[in-house]
């Protein structure tokens, strides 16, 4: 015969006392600081790509009258 398999039920107010437990507040803030940094490397890269190049006032008014 096979084994039975045992079920356990979980009560809605036994969720919280088999809960995993939390990561040390130095984890989170480390967490916190990588998941910024990512952010502010992704959002960067967009807006480099988005920026429009810079361009000489000087040179531009040169090339302007500039004869070829």
């Amino acid at each position: 015969m096979a084994a039975k398999v045992a079920i356990r039920v979980i009560k809605r107010d036994e969720r919280g006392l088999n809960a995993k437990p939390e990561k040390s507040a130095g984890e989170k803030v480390s967490a916190l600081e990588m998941a910024s940094r990512q952010v502010k490397t992704v959002v960067s890269g967009w807006v480099r790509d988005r920026q429009k190049p810079l361009v000489d006032p000087r040179r531009a008014f040169a090339d302007l009258f500039r004869t070829a």
